[in-house]
């Protein structure tokens, strides 16, 4: 069986995470990237946390580990902290400029967006543009329903409103097998 070779960048809205939330994601995102293999010509990981702004102290981009014990240490090292609201649209423009854009694609490798929300962001109608500029790009984006007050109306949205690119927490690992 051929590895699988993905570029993936996965958006965290701290707004939606209590601090046993916090610890089911990163252990759901780190069973997902023991499935690949990391590397600059095999399959690369961000991980972009968010709330109102980009909180880049707890974001490394596509470049930042090559190996699969670096991103999984890197997994490790993420803090939780609580924030009050989530502005998506943001953060989805932010994976399209600077995480996954279509000037730094590599030929034959799915552009993965995984967003981690209850689905309760600011601005819904910016939202849902982000969402359609992003798809409209090539990117692939996935959304993972955080929390008993999700809103699936933005989940479904996040992923282009396939059943099949939505997920809750409990199945992240399931998620490798959607690729």
């Amino acid at each position: 069986c051929k590895p699988l070779h993905v570029d993936l960048a996965v958006l965290i809205d701290w707004s939606s995470l209590r601090l046993g939330d916090f610890h089911r994601v990163t252990d759901a995102l780190l069973s997902l990237v023991s499935h690949l293999d990391i590397g600059p010509e095999k399959s690369r990981v961000s991980v972009v946390s968010f709330g109102h702004r980009i909180y880049m102290d707890e974001s490394f981009n596509l470049t930042a580990y090559a190996s699969n014990v670096d991103l999984t240490a890197a997994i490790r090292r993420l803090q939780w902290d609580t924030v009050r609201e989530a502005d998506t649209a943001m953060a989805i423009r932010f994976l399209q400029d600077y995480q996954l854009p279509v000037q730094l694609a590599r030929p034959n490798i799915k552009r993965i967006g995984l967003v981690i929300t209850d689905g309760n962001s600011k601005k819904f109608d910016q939202t849902q543009l982000a969402v359609r500029t992003a798809l409209d790009s090539g990117i692939d984006l996935m959304s993972v329903a955080v929390g008993n007050s999700a809103n699936y109306v933005e989940i479904f949205t996040i992923a282009g409103w396939e059943r099949q690119r939505v997920f809750r927490l409990d199945n992240v690992p399931w998620f490798f097998y959607k690729l």
